[in-house]
């Protein structure tokens, strides 16, 4: 019979074995001090990874990651166990037979590598409750930080509003989903899923909103908090976190008996942590600027490795939790004047989220390289390219063989060709006016005659009023000259710029109504008409002249596509129209009267709804609602310079939800094109 023979180490023998590692300090390849720790060469057993022992925690590390020292360090202690192992046959040594070989295989020397699953959720437009601006883009942010940590986008789920049925965040989907997810959980593995959205409360329940819940039933159509715990405490996984952000604001558009919002929730089972965005009766703000959560935008900026404060090269729990609770109640107090603290609580905040710290922040500079090289900012992504390489030098050969570096290196050679060419043009440039100026013979104006002017835009004014019949439907259009203005606001997302229009443009005086998107679509998708799943709102009113919502921008170009078939030329206004048209002339906050309460439908004024158009003072070119009302889409892709691609578009002006400073000329906001909402429509531009 074959033998077989392997060595079986007990848990007495490597004290006989082996003597005590010291405390020694771990580099990595550029001298920086990781970590002060034992080398626990006894459960080393991976070639590629070393493991290490600190006040009763073990932390592993890549061995490619530390300094060459280490690495020999580690080499010669291996050797040493290897050859120290052959020579002591006597202490340990079992013969295995065939019979007894597959039991003792399973001896766990090895720990399995663990999978990290998450379930994102983002609920933006509800039936019921009040519509939210920014949690469809705040779980995408966690997403995007996530697979920087290692998550692996197949093992990331997202339900969200905007998307197809089965990817909407409904109660169905949302426990199904989960049972799937947590299902795939083994042993060590984790889970994570985050909440952006609604939360409420009715006697002891707790629960978060899907968007078709219904308030006066709770129990039915949304999750329990308590449901959602018992299946995170059941599943298999080491470690489960569950991170609620459901506090935007009151989610009631009216008095329901009994229900409240969310408060804190306390005593999470065993094995699962509990982030909250904000204490007990505080309220979730959202930055415009950031055009996030703070709460979000301080807790991917913790995953990203600023939680870690000690500088040790590891991210745990309690640094997440701690960073995330002390930067968004700074930015609270800092943009608001209030406090927002977030809670947490749990037993497991020790959990190490990752041990390589510089791998997130490598892809971080390999991100940004990337949309510098968009911006055509040559030179400086290169400098985020070798602060990257500074972390990760092995990224080299990679970059080489893909010409990458090499692109780098050509693009700031061009870049710089062209602006010496740029220069020499510019000097000819002046030399030549200059020598014009000196040969020409002007003649002077004979006394008393008059200049000859020409009329501007072929003798139209500004706020000059047109009008087109399209299926019995009047559309009245202003006009809007060519000129210069200065757009934005001078802070990091409304960037001020001087633009100058080349040509004048008609946009149309209101919003799309209610009554011409039904005579070109043949339905009307509104939330609030007559049939639409706001209709108690609007009882016994006639909408027709409300504006059309619940239209995402592919929409809006399927109604300019068809307009443009019977005859009008329309099309969604670039961003410099519309605020050009918004301003009308005037540079303050809002166009027009300059006040808000003349001008617009926003949240103080607007009753929680849409009003009719044209019930507000239009600005000075006889625009109405460019303010408030409906948000409107606009046709670029969102980025600070007008990319000619991307991930969301563009929507202006604010609407009846939104506070007065979402309201003003220079706002900007963004979603995917598909997205609706019963608080954004259009208005389009005619090219005559």
């Amino acid at each position: 019979m074959k033998k077989l023979l392997i060595l079986l180490v007990f848990a007495a023998i490597p004290c006989l074995l082996f003597a005590e590692e010291a405390i020694r300090a771990w580099k990595s390849k550029t001298g920086k001090t990781i970590i002060e720790a034992k080398w626990d060469s006894e459960n080393d057993a991976e070639e590629e990874t070393v493991f290490l022992s600190k006040n009763g925690k073990r932390y592993r590390i890549p061995l490619k990651n530390l300094s060459e020292e280490d690495q020999k360090y580690v080499f010669d202690g291996r050797a040493k166990k290897a050859q120290r192992g052959s020579e002591e046959e006597d202490f340990g040594l079992e013969e295995v037979t065939e019979e007894t070989a597959d039991e003792t295989s399973k001896i766990p020397f090895e720990i399995p590598k663990a999978r990290k699953f998450a379930l994102l959720v983002g609920v933006t437009d509800y039936v019921e409750m009040s519509g939210l601006t920014c949690c469809v883009k705040d779980i995408h942010a966690i997403r995007n930080q996530l697979i920087k940590l290692g998550f692996k986008e197949n093992d990331i789920y997202i339900l969200e509003s905007g998307k197809a049925m089965k990817d909407l965040p409904s109660r169905r989907n949302i426990l199904e989903r989960l049972d799937l997810v947590l299902g795939q959980t083994q042993a060590g593995d984790m889970f994570f899923f985050a909440f952006a959205g609604h939360g409420a409360e009715t006697g002891r329940e707790q629960y978060i909103c899907p968007a078709e819940t219904e308030l006066e039933n709770l129990s039915e159509t949304a999750v329990p908090i308590p449901l959602i715990l018992k299946k995170l405490e059941e599943s298999e996984a080491r470690f489960k976190w569950l991170v609620v952000d459901a506090c935007r604001n009151n989610p009631f558009n009216r008095r329901v008996p009994g229900a409240t919002t969310l408060q804190r929730i306390d005593n999470p089972p065993k094995g699962v942590l509990l982030l909250q965005s904000c204490g007990q009766d505080e309220y979730s703000h959202e930055d415009r600027n950031l055009g996030q959560g703070i709460f979000t935008a301080s807790f991917v900026e913790a995953l990203s490795g600023k939680a870690d404060q000690n500088q040790d090269g590891t991210l745990t729990l309690m640094e997440v939790c701690s960073y995330t609770t002390e930067s968004t109640n700074r930015r609270a107090l800092d943009l608001f004047q209030k406090y927002q603290r977030p809670y947490f609580n749990g037993d497991i905040t020790d959990f190490v989220l990752t041990e390589d710290l510089n791998r997130p922040k490598a892809i971080a500079y390999f991100d940004a390289a990337q949309k510098l090289r968009r911006e055509k900012k040559y030179d400086e992504a290169k400098r985020e390219i070798d602060k990257a390489l500074e972390l990760y030098p092995e990224d080299q050969e990679y970059l080489d063989e893909r010409g990458i570096i090499q692109g780098y290196v050509e693009q700031i050679a061009e870049k710089a060709r062209l602006l010496e060419e740029k220069r020499l043009a510019e000097e000819a440039r002046k030399k030549a006016e200059e020598e014009a100026k000196r040969l020409a013979n002007i003649p002077r104006p004979v006394p008393g005659s008059t200049p000859q002017i020409l009329p501007a835009s072929g003798g139209r004014t500004a706020g000059e009023r047109m009008t087109k019949t399209i299926n019995g439907v009047e559309y009245a259009f202003r006009w809007c000259p060519a000129g210069s203005f200065t757009m934005g606001a001078g802070v990091s997302y409304e960037k001020d710029h001087t633009v100058r229009l080349t040509k004048g443009f008609w946009m149309l005086e209101t919003e799309v109504t209610q009554r011409m998107w039904k005579s070109v679509m043949g339905e009307n998708p509104s939330g609030f008409s007559n049939a639409g799943y706001r209709k108690d709102e609007v009882s016994g009113m006639n909408t027709d002249n409300f504006p059309v919502e619940n239209v995402s921008w592919e929409d809006c170009q399927e109604f300019c596509r068809k307009l443009r078939s019977l005859g009008l030329n329309v099309q969604l206004p670039t961003e410099a129209q519309w605020e050009y048209a918004c301003r009308a002339g005037t540079t303050g906050e809002y166009g027009g009267t300059g006040n808000l309460d003349d001008m617009g439908w926003y949240k103080d004024n607007s009753d929680e709804r849409t009003h009719e158009v044209k019930t507000k003072k239009p600005n000075a070119w006889g625009l109405y609602d460019m303010h408030g009302n409906v948000w409107e889409w606009c046709q670029d892709w969102y980025d600070s310079e007008g990319p000619r691609s991307g991930t969301y578009r563009v929507y202006r002006g604010g609407g009846w939800i939104n506070y007065a400073e979402h309201c003003r000329s220079a706002n900007r906001y963004y979603d995917t094109p598909t997205f609706r909402g019963n608080y954004l429509g259009f208005r389009p531009v005619l090219f005559s």
